[in-house]
């Protein structure tokens, strides 16, 4: 059988390495609350079954060559060029006058102190969200003018300041990943490109380690180091735990379609009926509680619910093959449609996020998903005006390599 798409499957792998890591540290850390073989194995099976699939489809339906000449239509519009530099002065706007939200911390709080509105979540999140899109873009041959090169990479540092989060840095890495592997084969990889991967790569890094110092749980750059490295696998490990949690309560068949739709489906429902154990509405903390998955102290967590423990609480093992066909189905679906942007984060999402949560856990999650389909429809509306209906639906020729 001819390999297509060395990339994607170099992704895929590094993915089920990522989710494995929980289990294996369950397996050494003995302090961690023991869990029931049955399902411990389910997790295991379900990492591994669902990047399987993904890679079966993405290795013989996908054809990434539609992709690239999406992105270089794109890359020729002045228009796109221009839409962008316009949203990214907004962007460094908003993230800059949002700075006036954090005046506790600046007084000495850490991040459980601070109490951010809803305005200044989603403001934020726009910001950081389309920054990851333009240095995904940048990575993956998109060339703004040298007074925007570094724009999007101020934005992403002063949205996760803001935050007070590490995931910004962690969805910058994956995205930009996931876009390349899916679209990486025509674009030629120059040493200019490396370098500037390598650098963004740093950058980042160092933003995630300066973000710990700041949330006030390390005092130097090698104590953040650790306390990351600490952080990267008992979030995974936190996150076994919780899902087996989630499974084993009783929430009854109102929430039988939550593992598919996530937040806005509960929330759609909560207009016409009365939903007797919500989950995300209704305002419902049972995802921000935290729950102890250890016996130390600090072995407490809140929010990583993964997406596989929602599929065995309705379907138990089932619930495997339920939820890789779904998935499959998603980005087959967005791809057909041409939301090739949306594909891409349903992809990284599928690879990356749900080992870890649900990706439509709660309201920000759907407004994130919700931004890369409006960018998705302003693409293509670019696209549309720029080279007529005829260009969008006709095929690429590439020369034979």
């Amino acid at each position: 059988m001819k390999i297509r798409l060395r990339s994607v499957i170099a992704t895929i792998s590094f993915s089920i390495l990522l989710g494995l890591i929980g289990p294996i540290y369950y397996l050494i850390d003995d302090s961690l609350y023991r869990l029931p073989n049955e399902y411990f194995i389910y997790s295991i099976i379900d990492i591994i079954a669902t990047s399987l699939v993904v890679l079966l489809y993405l290795t013989h339906k996908y054809r990434e060559d539609r992709f690239k000449s999406k992105l270089l239509l794109l890359f020729a519009d002045r228009r796109f060029i221009n839409f962008i530099k316009i949203t990214l002065l907004i962007c460094i706007a908003i993230v800059a006058w949002r700075f006036r939200e954090i005046s506790s911390f600046i007084a000495g709080g850490n991040r459980e102190e601070l109490v951010f509105d809803i305005g200044l979540s989603q403001s934020v999140s726009f910001a950081v969200s389309f920054a990851v899109i333009v240095i995904a873009l940048q990575l993956s041959g998109l060339d703004l003018s040298r007074a925007f090169n570094f724009i999007p990479l101020m934005v992403l540092i002063l949205g996760s300041v803001l935050q007070l989060s590490r995931s910004e840095i962690l969805f910058t890495f994956f995205y930009s990943i996931t876009l390349f592997s899916l679209s990486h084969k025509y674009f030629l990889i120059t040493f200019r490109k490396l370098v500037l991967a390598a650098f963004l790569m740093g950058v980042l890094a160092g933003i995630g380690l300066l973000v710990n110092i700041q949330q006030g749980r390390a005092d130097d750059l090698f104590d953040a180091f650790q306390n990351s490295s600490l952080a990267f696998t008992s979030y995974r490990s936190a996150s076994l735990y919780l899902g087996y949690h989630f499974s084993s309560m009783n929430y009854g068949y109102d929430n039988i379609f939550y593992p598919f739709f996530g937040f806005p489906y509960e929330k759609l429902i909560s207009i016409f009926f009365q939903i007797d154990t919500p989950l995300s509405t209704g305002n419902s903390d049972y995802f921000y509680k935290f729950i102890p998955f250890g016996q130390e102290p600090h072995q407490v967590g809140n929010v990583y619910y993964p997406l596989s423990s929602f599929y065995y609480y309705q379907f138990s093992y089932l619930g495997i093959l339920i939820k890789a066909v779904f998935c499959v189905l998603l980005i087959h679906l967005s791809l057909i449609l041409k939301f090739y942007f949306l594909s891409c984060y349903i992809c990284y999402s599928v690879l990356f996020v749900s080992v870890l949560k649900h990706p439509l856990l709660n309201a920000d999650s759907t407004y994130q998903a919700l931004f890369f389909l409006v960018f998705d429809f302003f693409a293509r509306f670019l696209l549309r005006i720029h080279f007529g209906a005829k260009s969008l639906s006709r095929e690429p020729r590439w020369r034979k390599t």
